[in-house]
């Protein structure tokens, strides 16, 4: 086999590889010993203390305190948002998530926070949403952002800006309200990178070789990656895209749907705790592929990743290996073939509807049941 250029490690005493690639903001720490422990960690789901009725994405008007910011309506009776309070990115961070303008219809579908819970809808309307308020942010009108004082970093700020979207499942993933939403922002791009296209064929060419793409047409790639972030990482590639609001209805339902079948193979392996993180070229540039990183949290950070290196239990291979099972019966445990047809069949509003008609038929059930006990 020829020498990897794009693809780095470093073997180590005590069975440990330290990888890096191309693309790798950090290295990882890969023990052999450590894979025998994937799997092991009990992981608590995550826990709703206050209910329905005093979550603050159900009703952000009676639970939000005074002086906070409103509610704004992203997307008519889909997506709603507002900006956080407590801000760490420079630029227009907000916390989007589902919205009906029935309460009785949020609290009763919209409120969910386990991840077992999560549907193909909350993946596709929530990014659907941050890209509308991308394009709102980018755009050289104020007005159309909503707010006539609105931010212009964007265009006044020295450095690279950049949209970031993530969502942050479970407690250890970060999950500070128990109610699914995404946060989306802008930050500036502390350490610019810049990769042309021969590097990345080369890097993508070298993932072929060692096995690691686990599937790919001239739309996706589903890779396991080289330098993990975490226990079973996945990264999803859009080809040829660079930004978030690069992606088309049909890239959205494509994400939803494999996304979807990414986090169920996740519970079945006892993953309860998930970050979904997209990263993206800075604005106006094609310097960065637009990757999605599927990235499951079963530890506490503990030294050496305060020292700049994620420790992983789950070497690459393995990773591969668990995403291309295949069940005693001779089936693929997950036909991403199969998917791609399920994803272009995928109908978001009607899957919303669907929700939305329940909910008031269960309303509609539980008035007539109460006027029977009266009489």
């Amino acid at each position: 086999m020829k020498p990897l250029l794009t693809l780095k490690t470093n073997s180590l005493p005590g069975d440990i590889d330290i990888h890096s690639d191309l693309l790798s903001v950090l290295p990882s720490a890969l023990s052999r010993k450590r894979a025998l422990k994937a799997g092991r960690e009990k992981q608590k789901r995550m826990q709703d203390s206050k209910g329905a009725g005093r979550c603050l994405l159900c009703d952000p008007a009676g639970n939000k305190p005074p002086g906070s910011s409103p509610c704004d309506i992203v997307i008519a009776n889909r997506v709603a948002d507002f900006v956080n309070d407590f801000p760490y990115l420079p630029a227009d961070q907000r916390v989007l998530f589902l919205w009906h303008n029935d309460k009785s219809v949020r609290q009763a579908h919209l409120h969910r926070f386990r991840l077992r819970d999560l549907r193909r809808m909350e993946l596709y309307w929530l990014v659907r949403g941050c890209i509308v308020r991308g394009e709102q942010y980018r755009s050289p009108n104020p007005k159309k952002h909503g707010d006539d004082q609105a931010p212009d970093l964007l265009r006044r700020a020295p450095d690279l800006m950049r949209m970031v979207v993530g969502f942050n499942l479970g407690g250890l993933a970060g999950q500070s309200i128990p109610h699914f939403h995404v946060q989306y922002g802008w930050e500036v791009v502390l350490n610019p990178r810049s990769f042309s296209p021969s590097q990345l064929q080369l890097y993508f060419e070298e993932l072929v070789d060692s096995d690691l793409i686990i599937w790919q047409n001239d739309q996706v790639r589903i890779v396991a990656p080289w330098t993990p972030m975490g226990q079973f990482a996945i990264d999803l590639y859009f080809v040829g895209k660079y930004d978030i609001c690069d992606l088309s209805d049909d890239d959205l339902k494509v994400f939803a749907t494999f996304g979807h079948a990414i986090i169920q193979k996740y519970i079945s392996l006892g993953i309860q705790n998930l970050n979904v993180v997209f990263t993206n070229s800075p604005d106006k540039k094609q310097i960065e592929p637009l990757v999605v990183h599927f990235v499951p949290r079963v530890n506490m950070t503990a030294l050496y990743e305060i020292k700049g290196v994620n420790v992983v239990d789950t070497p690459p291979a393995k990773i591969a290996e668990e995403f291309r099972r295949v069940l005693s019966t001779g089936k693929e445990e997950i036909n991403w073939s199969d998917l791609l047809k399920v994803a272009h069949d995928y109908n978001p509003d009607k899957e919303f509807l669907d929700v939305v008609r329940s909910s008031k038929k269960k309303g509609r059930k539980t008035v007539e049941k109460r006027r029977t006990k009266k009489r």
